[in-house]
């Protein structure tokens, strides 16, 4: 279906915001736009193709409207997050934290049996869950504020579920980074600068990061801190990396080279 080529274009243009965990509220505002955005080219697409027959309909309901409707949520999440964070009390912002937790940790409770429907990859139910002709015969309060022709029993239930795993994610690297405000780091990068360079522009190709999602600028700042080294301008770094007349990846091949000697070594 041409909808999952709309999912893969939307997917390239929100993936560094997934990825950021520092995301402040404009950017949300951004990220926010571009999933409502997507989900308004969904419904368009499903207006002219009304007429799908049960498969393409529950797969459109569970695979492909749950991407931008559970991100669009997300953010959301994490707008009202921010708006209420304490600024400088350190046990204000760890009970803030906790709280939301707790909030997270109510919804798994509240839905564990859905949930586990969902991860365990079972279909039997998703004639009732996630088609439209289903839902027009259940006469629930919570439907009757939905859009009948965009919307199913549990596309919404299962979009915040989604939301809620991403969330959970969110809300550990916000516990993380206030114990790193009282640890120290005790290593320092004592290598050359454009060698870490070379090992920040790896890692992010790679995509060890976030499920590939962590911008590159984001890996670069992360291990600035980290190793207590100033990369300056590290995009002009890479150009001049780019432009080596021998080796451009030397720092690597000798990271290669030495693994490899001790690994010989270690065999004798």
């Amino acid at each position: 279906m041409e909808v999952q080529l709309l999912n893969k274009n939307y997917l390239n243009e929100i993936k560094d915001y997934l990825g950021d965990y520092q995301i402040d509220l404009p950017s949300i505002d951004c990220a926010l736009q571009l999933s409502k955005s997507q989900l308004d080219k969904l419904n368009c697409w499903l207006t002219s193709h009304d007429e799908l027959d049960p498969c393409c309909e529950i797969n459109f309901f569970k695979t492909i409207k749950s991407v931008p409707f559970s991100h669009f949520i997300y953010f959301l999440l994490i707008k009202d997050f921010l708006k209420d964070v304490p600024v400088m009390d350190t046990k204000a912002q760890n009970k803030f934290l906790r709280a939301h937790m707790d909030r997270v940790n109510a919804f798994y409770r509240h839905n564990s049996e859905f949930i586990s429907y969902i991860l365990q990859e079972q279909s039997y139910m998703d004639p009732l869950y996630f088609t439209r002709e289903a839902t027009r015969n259940q006469a629930t309060y919570s439907l009757y504020f939905l859009d009948p022709g965009f919307s199913t029993s549990h596309d919404t239930l299962l979009a915040k579920f989604k939301a809620f795993s991403l969330f959970k994610d969110y809300l550990e690297n916000q516990s993380l980074d206030n114990q790193k405000q009282t640890r120290i780091s005790t290593l320092r990068w004592t290598g050359q600068k454009v060698d870490l360079v070379e090992l920040v522009y790896a890692l992010h190709s790679c995509g060890v990061f976030n499920h590939g999602n962590a911008s590159l600028k984001k890996i670069a700042e992360y291990l600035q801190c980290e190793f207590g080294c100033d990369l300056g301008d590290f995009y002009r770094s890479y150009s001049e990396i780019r432009f080596r007349k021998k080796s451009r990846t030397k720092f690597l091949d000798q990271l290669a080279i030495t693994l490899q000697s001790k690994m010989e070594l270690d065999d004798q």
